[in-house]
C-alpha cells in the first residue's frame, strides 16, 4: 500500500485552484464595470430627462405668459369698447393704462379721437416683468349711420341731386328734377323716408325703400331696389320699377328726428376764438387751440375763400354765400355750423359737416363729402352732390352714434394668432 505524503506537486490541485481564482477576479471586475456603466447610463438618462423637463417647463411658461399677455390686451380692448359706448368723450383721455390682479397690465391708445368717426384703438398687454408684450388693434364705428341728408322741415327742390346714403325728412318732399341715391359701402341699402308726403315729377332712383307716412305721388320715372309703402293713397303715372312690395294705406309709422349740434357747447369750449363777422374772406383755424372759430352775428362769403388749417366755424346768425367756398380740386376741410339760415347762390365744395339751424335756400352748385343737416326747410334749384362721410363727434345722432350711443361695429381686428 502506497503511503500518501503531504508534499504538493507543481501540477497538482493548487495550480488549478489558482486558475479558478483568477477567473473569478475577472468576472468580478466585469460586473463592477457593468454596474458602473448602468449607473452612468441611468444617471445620464435621468439628467437628460431633467434637462428636457426643465426646457419644456420653460417653453410652457413662456407660452403661458404669452397667452396671458394676449388676454391682458383683449381685456384692454373690451374695457375700451365699454367706455366708448358709455362716453363718447372718453377718447380724449387716452392713452390710459390699467393693472390686472395677476400683475399683467394693458395700455389703450387711439389713432384718431373723433368719435363717431371710425376710430382705431390699440390695446397693448404686458407681462409683469415686461418681457412679453402683445398689441391688438380694432376699428370701431357707430352701429347706426346718420342719414347723409336730414331735413327737419320740407324739401322743395328742382335741381339735380346725387346722394350717397339715405335721405330723411320730417315734412313733405317735393321733387321735380333728377334725384339719385346710392349705397354707402358696408351699410344697408340707402333709402328715402319722410313723415310727410313724397311728390316726384322727375327721375328718381334709390337702392333701398321709399317710405312715407302720408301719400306717394309720381309722374316721372321711379326705380327702387326695396319696398314702396305709404300711409295714404298711392298715385303713379310714370314708369315705376319696384323690386320689393308696394303698399298703400299702410302707414309705416316713421318716427324720425334730425341730428342736433349743441352750438352753445362749441362756443363755450375752452380754446374757441371769436372772429369778426360781416364779409369774411379768410378763415384761420390755427389761431384756435381746439380749431373752433365763432362769429356771433351774420357772415357773408362773397369772394374766393382762403382757409388755413381745419376746424369748425360756428355762425351765430345767418350765412350768405355768393362766392366760391372751397374748390372742386381742393375742398374746404372744415365743419360749417350755422344757427340761422344758409342763403347760397355761389358754389360750395366742403369736406365735413354742413349744419343749418334754420332753412337752406340755394341756387348754386354744392358738393359736400360728409353729412348735411337742415333743421327746417330746404329749398333749391341748383345741383347737389352729397357723399357720405362719418359725422364729427359733436353731432348727436338720434337712434345711435354720438354721445351715449348704445352699440358699435367692430372691424379690422389685428393681432397675433396663437
Amino acid at each position: 500500500m502506497r503511503q500518501l505524503t503531504s508534499g504538493v506537486q507543481r501540477s497538482g490541485a493548487p495550480v488549478a485552484s489558482w486558475r479558478v481564482g483568477r477567473g473569478l477576479a475577472r468576472r468580478g471586475s466585469a460586473a463592477i464595470f457593468l454596474l458602473v456603466l448602468i449607473t452612468f447610463v441611468v444617471g445620464a438618462a435621468t439628467l437628460t430627462m431633467a434637462l428636457t423637463s426643465g426646457v419644456q417647463s420653460k417653453i410652457t411658461d413662456v407660452a403661458n405668459r404669452r397667452d396671458a399677455t394676449f388676454y391682458a390686451a383683449q381685456a384692454g380692448e373690451q374695457w375700451a369698447i365699454w367706455n366708448l359706448q358709455n362716453n363718447s368723450d372718453w377718447l380724449e383721455e387716452l392713452p390710459k393704462s390699467q393693472a390686472l390682479p395677476n400683475g399683467y397690465t394693458y395700455t389703450v391708445s387711439a389713432t384718431k379721437a373723433d368719435w363717431p368717426s371710425p376710430v382705431t384703438l390699440i390695446s397693448t398687454g404686458r407681462s409683469p416683468n415686461g418681457a412679453q408684450s402683445v398689441a391688438i388693434s380694432v376699428t370701431l364705428s357707430p352701429a347706426n349711420t346718420a342719414p347723409t341728408l336730414a331735413i327737419g322741415g320740407q324739401m322743395a327742390d328742382s335741381g339735380s341731386l346725387r346722394i350717397q346714403g339715405s335721405v330723411d325728412a320730417i315734412g313733405d318732399i317735393d321733387r321735380s328734377g333728377t334725384m339719385t341715391l346710392s349705397n354707402i359701402p358696408g351699410q344697408p341699402p340707402s333709402s328715402l323716408e319722410t313723415m310727410g308726403a313724397f311728390n316726384s315729377s322727375g327721375n328718381f332712383s334709390v337702392p333701398g325703400n321709399i317710405l312715407a307716412n302720408n301719400y306717394i305721388s309720381s309722374s316721372g320715372n321711379i326705380i327702387a331696389g326695396g319696398n314702396e309703402q305709404c300711409g295714404s293713397f298711392l298715385a303713379q303715372s310714370g314708369h315705376v320699377q319696384i323690386a320689393g312690395t308696394i303698399k298703400s294705406e299702410d302707414n309705416p309709422n316713421l318716427n324720425l328726428s334730425t341730428p342736433t349740434v349743441d352750438t352753445s357747447a362749441l362756443i363755450n369750449k375752452v380754446g374757441t376764438v371769436t372772429v369778426p363777422g360781416g364779409t369774411v374772406s379768410t378763415l384761420n383755424f390755427t389761431q384756435a387751440s381746439d380749431g373752433i372759430l365763432y362769429v356771433s352775428g351774420d357772415v357773408d362769403f362773397s369772394g374766393n375763400m382762403t382757409i388755413i388749417g381745419t376746424g369748425t366755424l360756428v355762425v351765430g346768425g345767418n350765412c350768405n354765400l355768393s362766392g366760391a367756398f372751397g374748390q372742386h380740386t381742393s375742398p374746404a376741410a372744415m365743419n360749417l355750423v350755422i344757427n340761422g339760415d344758409l342763403n347760397m347762390s355761389g358754389s360750395m365744395n366742403l369736406n365735413g359737416l354742413l349744419y343749418v339751424g334754420q332753412s337752406m335756400n340755394k341756387s348754386g352748385s354744392t358738393t359736400v363729402n360728409g353729412v348735411v343737416v337742415v333743421k327746417q326747410d330746404l329749398n333749391g334749384s341748383g345741383s347737389f352732390t352729397f357723399n357720405y362721410a362719418a359725422p364729427p363727434s359733436f353731432l348727436q345722432i338720434s337712434g345711435g352714434g354720438g354721445s351715449g350711443q348704445s352699440s358699435v361695429n367692430v372691424s379690422n381686428f389685428t393681432g397675433p394668432v396663437f
